[in-house]
């Protein structure tokens, strides 16, 4: 279990070590303290560490593009300490969940280099799609290296992958799958007790009216009809 909260900014040491660390010198551009204390204080950005179940960091995250016109966030940066036990997999979940339902963004998008393997199999199996390659767009010591611009839209954040953690929730549970079945095939709102009301409107899957409910909206309700029961 890992989770994420906003990096403070005592937390800049943990940053520039992990970035200092030589294994990862050929997958990030490196920044100053003066930079990333820069950034830190720059409203279009955000930082975030990344902690394992004893609340240790174990990785961070920056996110640019908060002030976006275009509602097109980046994630500027991702590092975990440790690669290989599937925190990073796991983070991009819970950064994703944050972009497109906290921060309500049309598009979360990336750039790697595209000899970070690893990395671009990771973003592929959360839904990042690969757009186009900027060739040799970055000088590494004595070589040009190319990068990779990825990125996954709301809509395919939604169907993929809210709407699939959603499904999970009511097949974990016979007798709510039963009952959001009932209000997704329903033509009118539908009465169920109290209790399983809350359950689903704690889920984001309907809307309460006075003491009957509905599909939160037309998605919902053409997703689950054709996957429920």
């Amino acid at each position: 279990m890992i989770k994420i909260r906003y990096a403070e900014s005592t937390d800049i040491e943990f940053i520039l070590c992990q970035e200092a660390r030589n294994e990862f010198k050929d997958f990030i551009i490196r920044w100053s303290r003066d930079e990333h204390n820069q950034n830190f204080n720059n409203s279009d950005k955000r930082y975030f560490i990344i902690e394992d179940e004893v609340d240790k960091a174990s990785g961070y995250a920056i996110f640019s593009g908060l002030k976006s016109l275009n509602n097109s966030i980046e994630l500027t940066r991702i590092i975990i300490a440790q690669p290989g036990l599937g925190y990073g997999k796991k983070a991009l979940q819970i950064l994703m969940k944050k972009v497109f339902e906290e921060y309500s963004a049309h598009r979360f998008w990336l750039d790697v280099f595209e000899h970070n393997q690893r990395a671009r199999h990771v973003y592929q199996s959360v839904g990042f799609q690969e757009e186009g390659i900027l060739r040799e767009a970055v000088k590494q010591e004595d070589k040009y290296s190319s990068l990779v611009i990825m990125s996954i839209l709301e809509n395919e954040y939604f169907k993929s992958h809210h709407l699939r953690e959603q499904l999970r929730c009511l097949q974990d549970d016979s007798q709510l799958e039963s009952a959001y079945k009932e209000v997704v095939i329903a033509l009118e709102s539908v009465q169920l007790n109290p209790e399983t009301m809350f359950k689903l409107h704690s889920l984001g899957l309907i809307k309460i009216i006075r003491n009957a409910c509905v599909a939160s909206c037309d998605l919902y309700r053409q997703y689950f009809s054709a996957r429920l029961g």
